[in-house]
């Protein structure tokens, strides 16, 4: 078991509470509002606000808080349309028999692998941009005189992002409908089996 200094209540260890001294304020009424929303977990909350999950778990059951849960509801109903696909394709690859079926199965599987890889790159990529366009945001505001100059960098910065993002999902098929028509099971089905 760890030491009790290593253990933290709102930002402060243990020992330092033990001390006498006092925890940070919490803002109730912000992580209120961000855990109606439902985008963020109870631990990013806990990040944000400088306070700890169970804290905001029991302060929320005591208030009868609650979350927006549409986008667990869509999330899971992904998951199950996703599952039911790929059951599909199983039954479609055993109905090919070994060989042809393994090749349908590995082909999917490394389509999907690739456009994993992309979405993930891309949502590192968009993570970053945020952050610098942050900071620009926070140059401007600070040094009004460079405001044009700026201001052209980020739009010209965003605009070839997206312009580029696009390209890239285009090239993979990923989300477009010509994915839906080309690398669909049928498509797919028949570059493998060449039917």
């Amino acid at each position: 078991m760890l030491p009790p200094q290593t253990f933290f209540y709102s930002g402060i260890s243990l020992t330092e509470i033990r001390r006498g001294r006092r925890a940070p304020d919490v803002d109730w009424e912000a992580i209120e509002a961000d855990y109606r929303c439902g985008q963020l977990t109870i631990r990013q909350i806990a990040e944000k606000h400088n306070c700890t999950k169970t804290r905001i778990a029991q302060h929320a059951a005591k208030l009868g808080w609650t979350q927006d849960k549409t986008r667990a509801v869509n999330d899971a109903t992904r998951a199950a349309l996703l599952e039911a696909s790929a059951r599909a394709y199983q039954e479609e690859a055993a109905k090919l028999g070994t060989a042809q079926g393994q090749a349908l199965l590995t082909a999917i599987e490394a389509a999907a692998a690739t456009n994993v890889q992309i979405i993930e790159g891309q949502r590192v990529t968009i993570r970053r941009a945020r952050k610098i366009n942050e900071k620009l945001l926070h140059d401007l505001e600070n040094d009004p005189e460079d405001v044009h100059t700026r201001a052209v960098t980020m739009q010209r910065l965003s605009s070839s992002m997206d312009t580029l993002m696009k390209l890239e999902r285009q090239a993979y098929n990923i989300g477009t409908e010509e994915a839906d028509k080309s690398t669909g099971w049928e498509g797919i089905f028949e570059e493998v089996t060449g039917s």
